[in-house]
């Protein structure tokens, strides 16, 4: 048996020597344990002469959890980048203890903030689900005799137990970190860019007379948003489409910022390829045949894609392309929408021309309709004798590197995917394989398999768990359609692919014309992710069915080696629910690899980037990975 020793003198028995990490701790492990232990001996003395003495067992339970965390982390890191939802929590929880001694270390008699009690309870639930998480986690590797653990939990029921459990918790007890402390792990202007948000949803949200107070009071604020992302539902997620792609946002916001620059934005539309349909109820990628019956509905349809260009590339050089992806949660979204970091990209790229697909979104249109329009945009790029592309440029790409940043980094990763499988299945069909793929907080795992960093989730105010599984609900067919779904690849249901363009602009249309100041005020149903325990397990076990497939989580995929010609540059971040699932790829991935993990950062940045520094910084990196890729 091992034993972790901590500060004080006592000892916990673990019942399993790999529990402990490594025996001799690196640098960083003991950096934070220390740290760890000089925080909470002040708070210690602290709550010794407050008026919540009994606070002490809380804040003990930290310190060992904290610990353990420092103990185990390391294993799960990728190469020396020491980044995985382990350390993610682990720094969450000194910057609770950071805050707890700014405000009282030298107050003689301090009175704890009701908001601060709820945070360490907060916390020591947190530290309750993770402690489970590894247990899952060496178990499940000493079972199949696999010597590295898993970030990903082994069995659903971690979501059903553990994430259903965040879920419940009182909002009074998350509230604080939507309110007062509102995005207090993130960097100053980062919590600032956070603050506004959630200011601006809880106003929308709440009742007339209530309204006043969101602005004014941050714990009304809290209570209010805590309460709207607990709730949210697909609704939900199409009222903050309109509410994103608002004029200001995407049209004004961005001549403000870069005035007419760069010089070509121009639309491009491509037609419907009709070789290879991606099947809605199979993991394959399929030719059409005249069983198949064709792509109905499609002969007439365009995709449109907007290029954007600073200037014409000189000869010699005239062969590269970027082929982006735009995020949103499958939900939301759109090339204008885009504008504010994209137009920024495109003066910076020396000529390098984007070429920004607007792929239909979802609930309008369910996997796999966004997927099979990329696909069918690279295959026109690629393939078509004279693409539009082409015909604009002067020139076929035969450099391509392909970019996204959230859903669209899934969706990105998923078309190589795609194209590797025509390849495979097909040698004689010319597939032009990209050079290289970038990817930007992207989730690789939708299968609702816990990780340490998805519980994150619990009290992220810009990818709530309450919105990202929402997005998914969007995205996915989680109702009693699931019941339908087979094995079988005899059929394409062609219908459930089919755009309904009239449909999506009048949805729009209705949304935008919504200036009610309840526009967010939740429903009265709970969402599907708040059903009684055995109803949730039946949903989230039917939809694992769907989600195992690789076109919707890539970490699925069964031939990386195939994909190694692709080379893989990953952008995350510290504090992303979907850090998990980018360290895991990267582990995945047989071809070059780069992971840069960056801090002080909020999922979605890139949305935000031009109002603050660390923004700023990140998006000089995503600039200058691009254009290795051409090198």
């Amino acid at each position: 048996m091992s034993h972790l020793i901590y500060s004080n003198g006592n000892s916990v028995q673990l019942p399993d020597p790999r529990w402990t990490g490594q025996r001799h701790l690196g640098e960083h492990s003991v950096k934070l344990i220390k740290e760890m232990d000089h925080l909470t001996s002040i708070i210690e003395e602290i709550l010794r002469r407050s008026d919540c003495p009994h606070l002490t067992v809380h804040i003990e339970t930290l310190r060992e959890g904290g610990h353990e965390i420092a103990c185990w982390a390391p294993e799960y890191d990728f190469g020396d980048i020491h980044a995985n939802g382990y350390w993610s929590l682990l720094t969450i929880g000194l910057k609770l203890c950071n805050l707890v001694v700014d405000r009282y270390q030298n107050d003689p008699n301090p009175i704890i903030d009701n908001d601060l009690k709820n945070l360490l309870d907060f916390a020591n639930i947190a530290i309750d689900v993770v402690r489970l998480l590894r247990k899952d986690s060496i178990d499940f590797a000493a079972s199949q005799e696999n010597t590295e653990p898993s970030l990903q939990a082994s069995s659903l029921k971690y979501f059903v137990d553990l994430f259903g459990l965040l879920l419940s918790i009182e909002k009074e007890k998350i509230a604080p970190a939507f309110g007062q402390f509102c995005g207090f792990w993130l960097s100053p202007q980062s919590q600032y860019a956070t603050t506004v948000f959630v200011t601006g949803l809880s106003l929308l949200s709440a009742r007339i007379t209530d309204g006043l107070k969101c602005i004014i009071s941050r714990n009304q604020r809290g209570l209010v948003f805590a309460e709207l992302v607990k709730r949210a539902d697909v609704s939900f997620v199409t009222k903050l489409r309109n509410l994103l792609e608002s004029p200001f946002y995407k049209t004004y916001l961005p001549i403000i910022l870069y005035g007419r620059s760069p010089k070509t934005r121009v639309d491009i539309y491509f037609n419907r390829q009709t070789t290879w349909i991606i099947s809605p109820i199979n993991k394959k990628v399929l030719r059409f045949t005249e069983n198949h019956g064709g792509p109905t509905g499609w002969k007439q349809e365009k995709i449109r894609c907007r290029l954007f260009q600073s200037h014409p590339l000189g000869k010699g050089h005239e062969n590269k392309l970027v082929i982006y992806c735009h995020g949103g949660g499958f939900t939301m979204g759109s090339p204008e929408s885009q504008e504010i970091f994209i137009r920024d990209w495109a003066n910076k790229l020396d000529g390098i021309p984007i070429l920004s697909v607007n792929y239909t979104l979802a609930p309008e249109a369910k996997f796999p309709v966004a997927i099979q329009e990329i696909l069918d945009v690279y295959l026109s790029v690629t393939n078509e004798k004279k693409s539009p592309l082409e015909t604009f440029l002067g020139y076929k790409p035969t450099q391509i590197t392909l970019v996204g940043d959230s859903a669209g980094g899934n969706l990105c990763t998923s078309l190589c995917m795609v194209l590797n499988d025509i390849r495979l299945k097909d040698a004689d069909f010319p597939i032009q394989m990209p050079n290289s793929l970038i990817s930007f907080y992207a989730p690789f795992n939708i299968t609702l398999l816990l990780s340490p960093s998805i519980t994150l989730a619990s009290c992220d105010s810009l990818l709530s768990a309450g919105l990202m599984l929402s997005c998914f609900e969007a995205y996915l067919p989680i109702t009693d359609e699931t019941n339908s779904h087979n094995n079988t690849e005899s059929t394409v249901d062609n219908n459930a692919l089919i755009r309904l363009p009239n449909l999506v602009e009048l949805v729009k249309n209705v949304l935008k014309s919504i200036k009610d100041i309840k526009l967010f005020q939740t429903g009265q149903c709970d969402p599907w992710y708040r059903a009684e325990k055995a109803k949730l397990q039946e949903t989230v076990e039917k939809l694992y069915k769907i989600t195992s497939n690789p076109y919707i989580s890539p970490l699925y995929y069964q031939d990386f080696e195939s994909l190694a010609s692709i080379n893989l540059h990953l952008i995350a971040l510290h504090f992303d629910p979907f850090l998990d699932d980018n360290v895991t790829m990267a582990k995945k991935w047989k071809g070059k690899v780069t992971l840069d993990v960056l801090d002080g950062l909020q999922h979605g940045f890139l949305n935000y980037m031009p109002f603050i520094d660390e923004g700023r910084k990140a998006n000089e990196l995503a600039v200058r990975r691009i254009k290795e890729t051409f090198k």
